[in-house]
């Protein structure tokens, strides 16, 4: 049997914070990633041929990856309006939510680590922090980890999120251990007693 090279973790969390947002933005080019622990979600974000610059917001974390298009640099000397996809991982933090609405492009996707599905009071206040900031629609992603179904929120500056190209998908040009089309359409399925909060829709977080 195959093993996965990194532990099923953290293969399933980089690449769940990764190419469902990578893949619903039209022409992600420019992406910003903040505070990363390790190289794995960078190293996906590098996998896409239409990425020309990553720029890498981090605290401590020197990456061992030599790739051009990789920027390391200080959140404040990061531009307004020029970035395609802006990834947060892993603490929960509502404080720069305003920063990463003006970092965004009009189309911009923020991708922000959640609470397990079974915090439904901390996942409420994290949409509605969402709302609060400007950020227009919704998509709620669920992925297993070992210690339960974790979550991340996919934000979009403006407009609506518009259905994955199912083609774009199936023909990418890299691998992956656990990202494909069906599990990018079954992480967005909700189990019923999260749809009775009706969390996606904006207009409902009051």
């Amino acid at each position: 049997m195959r093993e996965l090279p990194m532990g099923h973790d953290r293969v399933i969390f980089s690449e769940m914070m990764t190419h469902p947002a990578l893949f619903t933005h039209r022409s992600p080019q420019k992406i910003a990633l903040i505070n990363p622990q390790n190289d794995d979600i960078l190293r996906e974000i590098l996998k896409h041929p239409t990425v020309k610059t990553v720029h890498l917001v981090q605290e401590n974390l020197l990456t061992e990856l030599n790739d051009p298009r990789i920027h390391t640099q200080a959140f404040i000397h990061l531009e307004p309006e020029t970035f395609d996809v802006v990834i947060h991982v892993n603490k929960i933090l509502f404080d720069p939510l305003p920063n990463y609405f003006k970092l965004l492009k009009k189309e911009g996707l923020l991708v922000q680590q959640s609470n397990s599905f079974f915090e439904l009071e901390l996942m409420k206040e994290h949409m509605q922090h969402l709302k609060n900031n400007g950020f227009s629609d919704f998509n709620l992603l669920h992925f297993p980890q070992s210690t339960g179904l974790q979550s991340a929120i996919m934000a979009i500056k403006q407009g609506d999120f518009k259905r994955v190209s199912e083609k774009i998908i199936y023909n990418k040009s890299f691998s992956t251990n656990y990202y494909n089309f069906d599990i990018h359409k079954a992480a967005m399925v909700l189990p019923e007693f999260i749809r009775k909060e009706d969390l996606i829709s904006a207009e409902n977080c009051q």
